[in-house]
């Protein structure tokens, strides 16, 4: 039986696996340590042992882990090796985006459906897939037993579109919309709000710049 994982080192696992990854592909070597694995993450190697502790490998020590099977247990762990099928509804310019991103797949995930409501959009092609009338959405969802919904549309109407998801059968939503969606407890939501994100990009630029004008403050009274 696999541990319950603590929701924060579920959340460090893709990075561990990016950083496994990329490891390999640039060295020629077996072992990977914690170490490595924090600095290339900013955090604290011990935070890193902590968090492997719930993965099935064993580090040796002053030597670490085993890279390929660190990237491999962390995907199994993450369902990388279980492709699931996706559909997403509204195809703007964020939609066609994650749409036509090819890179996904190595995650597991593929979009086999896209959905919208505006005619110039219904009977486009992104790559192989072709957006269909968003009415259309519950006979998809049964028919090709998708449980992952994506939601790439308006905040006016992204509560709407969770609410038919759900009636449709969809048990887990990724969010792109910037609005809190209200759903029952058994389904789960992962929200990725673009705007909040990128505040603290503009925090951070606003106190390097109180501290670059501080700094030719004092210069200037030196």
């Amino acid at each position: 039986m696999e541990k319950q994982i603590p929701r924060p080192t579920l959340e460090r696992f893709p990075k561990y696996y990016q950083v496994a990854s990329s490891f390999l592909n640039k060295y020629n070597e077996l072992y990977i340590s914690s170490v490595y694995l924090s600095e290339c993450l900013s955090m604290d190697d011990s935070q890193v042992r902590r968090d492997m502790m719930y993965l099935d490998i064993g580090g040796k020590p002053r030597v670490g882990y085993n890279a390929g099977e660190l990237r491999n247990t962390l995907a199994h762990y993450l369902g990388y090796f279980n492709l699931n099928e996706a559909l997403l509804v509204g195809t703007g310019h964020l939609g066609k985006a994650i749409a036509a991103y090819k890179g996904f797949e190595d995650y597991g995930l593929r979009i086999i459906g896209l959905f919208d409501v505006s005619e110039e959009e219904i009977g486009k092609k992104i790559g192989k897939v072709t957006v269909q009338p968003l009415s259309k959405m519950k006979s998809f969802v049964p028919k090709h037993n998708i449980r992952i919904g994506i939601i790439t549309t308006p905040e006016s109407s992204a509560q709407s579109v969770v609410d038919m998801m759900i009636a449709a059968g969809i048990k887990a939503v990724w969010n792109f919309a910037p609005l809190r969606l209200l759903v029952p407890e058994d389904i789960f939501v992962q929200d990725e709000n673009l705007a909040e994100s990128f505040s603290f990009i503009s925090h951070f630029m606003k106190q390097f710049e109180k501290k670059k004008t501080n700094k030719v403050i004092i210069k200037k009274i030196q």
